[in-house]
Order: structure tokens, then sequence, then C-alpha cells
């Protein structure tokens, strides 16, 4: 390349007798001229689609976030109703759960230790009340409260088995509305063979049942659609429908999006819905819905 470029600004040769005289402008010559201005022309381009595959390449590398990130969820004890006197099997759920949800990245999840420090600065512990949830959702800044009940823990000494079901309760915050709901159960036997002690049963069986009960939480992905019109009195219609994925019977959260920010104005129950839109019902609000507001399905 720098010797065609050099050939080409020499404008005199040499004679035989000393003297310089002009090259002739033959067909080598112009070959070369053509040759350098392509150059000029595809090493600009050549380098800029090298840049912008490799950009390209970084924005596939980057991990996507999810879209309600902006959900903040706190993780408080669970309720013992299993009768299993073994230690702490409420706040051993809930570290399961948070473990769980923190995985599945869905939502941002606020501190374990911070959820626990709340619940001992207010001075509550479960079973939780509503307005108690409310109250630490608020100290929390958390758009939701996860809780749960541990229902039933079954043991059976004779086979060496531990049969237990959770249930896992996801609560807006603000109203104090119950939004999510999922159960799970899990058995974990003892080898015979090998004994085992019945506290290490007892967080098998806890772990399977969590995991099962956070996997049906999660089942439905999460949707996004808007409010068209009010169809009657608390009642609105939207853009969500059987082909979105929701279901009859489902509550949704309705949300204010102002630039950056959101904010939850109010918990639906769908009451209708049809292929293309549905019917929701407003439970309970802060503030009244409005065209446009945003209708999610956590």
């Amino acid at each position: 390349m720098w010797q065609t470029i050099s050939l080409m600004s020499r404008s005199t040769l040499s004679g035989g007798n000393g003297h310089r005289k002009r090259a002739p402008w033959d067909g080598s010559r112009l070959a070369d001229l053509r040759y350098a201005s392509w150059l000029l022309f595809a090493v600009p381009l050549a380098t800029l689609v090298l840049m912008n595959a490799c950009c390209l390449a970084n924005e596939a590398a980057t991990p996507t976030v999810s879209k309600l990130a902006w959900l903040k969820v706190a993780v408080v004890d669970f309720n013992e109703l299993g009768g299993y006197t073994g230690r702490c099997l409420g706040l051993r759920c809930a570290e399961a759960t948070q473990r769980l949800l923190e995985t599945a990245g869905r939502w941002t999840m606020v501190p374990r230790e911070d959820a626990v420090a709340a619940q001992r600065q207010a001075g509550v512990r479960p079973p939780f009340e509503a307005s108690q949830l409310q109250r630490l959702a608020d100290a929390l800044r958390a758009e939701l409260i996860v809780s749960g009940v541990i229902a039933r823990v079954n043991l059976d000494h004779r086979r060496g088995s531990v049969a237990l079901r959770v249930r896992v309760e996801v609560t807006e915050g603000r109203s104090g509305e119950l939004v999510m709901a999922a159960n799970g159960e899990g058995v974990a036997q003892a080898d015979r063979a090998n004994p085992r002690p019945t506290d290490d049963l007892v967080e098998e069986a806890l772990q399977i049942a969590c995991t099962g009960a956070v996997r049906s939480l999660l089942a439905t992905p999460p949707l996004e659609g808007r409010i068209l019109a009010r169809t009657g009195t608390d009642e609105y219609r939207t853009d969500l429908g059987k082909k979105s994925g929701l279901a009859k019977g489902q509550r949704v959260l309705i949300v204010r999006q102002e630039g950056q920010e959101n904010s939850i104005v109010a918990v639906g129950l769908v009451r209708d819905v049809r292929d293309d839109h549905s019917v929701i019902l407003d439970l309970s609000r802060s503030e009244a819905p409005r065209l446009r507001d945003a209708v999610v399905a956590p």
C-alpha cells in the first residue's frame, strides 16, 4: 500500500541523460490511482463495520434486566403451624425463600437482615396482620412483602420420613392486599442403613417445599398492559387477555408511571377475560386509576 502511494506521488522520473522527465500516464498508473482511491474508502468503512460488530457483541453479552426490577420485595419470617418443635423453622423457611427469589432475579430483593431488623424494631412477629405487613413495607420502602406459613409437618419415626407443606404469600405493601400465593410440598426419607437426625430430614423437606412453592409462584411470566377505558364503578378494561396469559381471578397491580418513577396506585381482580382484553375490578386503591395507567401481573 505504501509503495503504491509513493509511486503515485512521484510526478517525474529520471531520464538516462540525467534530466528528469514527466512519467507517462499509462494503464498501470491509472490502475494504481483507482486502487488507492478504493483503499481510502474501504478502510474507514471496514473499521466502522468492525466497531459496530464489537458493540453488538458486547450488548449480547450483557445480561438482561427484569422489567419488574423496580419492584422492591422483602421476605419476613414465616408462621409455624406444623407443630414441629425444632429451632427457628419459620426463620429458615424465610431464608430459603429469599435465596430462591434472589436467584430467580424477577424482583429487587431487600436484604434479609434489613427485614429481620425491621420486624424487631416494630416489635412484631408471625402471624402478621395486614396492618403489620403495611408497616413493615413502609419501613423497608418495599412495594411487596413475602410472608407465609409452614402449614404441616408430619414426622413418621417408624418409616424415618418427613412430609412438609409450605404456603408462600405476596402482599402489596401499601394496601395490605394479597396479590399472589402458592403452595409447595416436600418429603424426605431416611436410609435405614444410615440413619439421619430428624432436623436434617426436616431441613431437606423444607428446601424441597420452598423450591416448589416459589417455582409455582413464578410459573406465570410477568405481564404488563394498559387501562383502556372505565367500564363501570371501580371497573376498568385492559388490553391484556387470554392470549397474553391473563386468567380470571388473577390479581394485578395498577401502576402509575411518571418518567422513571413507578408507583402502585391500586390492586385489581381480573373479573372477566376475553382473548384480547379483560375487565378488572378495583379492590383497593390509594389513588383512582387513570386511563393509560399500567396493569402489571408481577
